[in-house]
């Protein structure tokens, strides 16, 4: 139970500052096809995004274990892809924030993702932000992270 939870506390705890706390990195890449596929691709660039150092978000899994609803009921996906975007929204309202992208092979983008990144490229152009915008296919992915001696 978290009621007596002191975020200082927890900090002092860990003899971290809240300077020690890491970048947020949303990862956006297809959904739809081979769900079981995609979902563990997405997981592996949140993973890698997370050794070099973001603390990052993966809808994926949320969205295969139907936390926003049935992908395949139009009215429940609907509504996730509005939940989804909400929290890319958030995240791309803090300027340190990045996105990395997962193209398709043959370098384009899911509608979901596209529209994940113009909702994204629109509100950090209206603040002024940087875009931070990282896209490659997943094997890029790979051999970035190859190129990194990470293991």
């Amino acid at each position: 139970m978290f009621t007596n939870f002191s975020f200082s506390s927890f900090l002092q705890s860990k003899k971290m500052k809240r300077s020690s706390l890491r970048p947020i990195v949303y990862i956006a890449g297809p959904f739809a096809g081979d769900v079981l596929e995609n979902t563990n691709k997405a997981i592996k660039v949140g993973n890698l995004a997370h050794r070099t150092g973001l603390g990052s978000i993966v809808p994926h899994p949320m969205i295969l274990s139907e936390v926003y609803g049935k992908d395949e009921i139009p009215q429940e996906r609907e509504d996730g892809c509005i939940s989804t975007l909400s929290i890319v929204g958030q995240i791309a309202k803090i300027e340190s924030s990045f996105i990395w992208i997962i193209e398709k092979e043959d370098k384009s983008l899911s509608l979901g993702t596209k529209n994940e990144l113009d909702l994204w490229l629109a509100i950090r152009k209206d603040l002024g932000y940087p875009y931070h915008v990282f896209r490659k296919t997943y094997k890029e992915w790979i051999e970035y992270e190859n190129s990194l001696n990470l293991r």
